[in-house]
């Protein structure tokens, strides 16, 4: 198999839950290859970061994510 694109939403679900945790998580594979772009890095840091801020993850589980 190649290389899978994955939207930073569907990578958020895997780690935080949310309405489409099941979904991603039931279609996500091991084995994938998922190139990460500087940008999409930085949206998936601010999701994190707004999820400490709602009190969804502890600081400590953002900085080790």
């Amino acid at each position: 198999m190649g290389m899978v694109y994955a939207d930073n939403s569907f990578l958020v679900s895997l780690y935080l839950p949310d309405a489409n945790s099941p979904a991603a998580q039931q279609r996500f594979r091991i084995d994938w290859q998922i190139p990460l772009t500087p940008f999409g890095e930085s949206e998936i840091a601010n999701a994190f970061e707004l999820a400490c801020f709602r009190r969804l993850l502890a600081r400590a589980a953002v900085d080790r994510a």
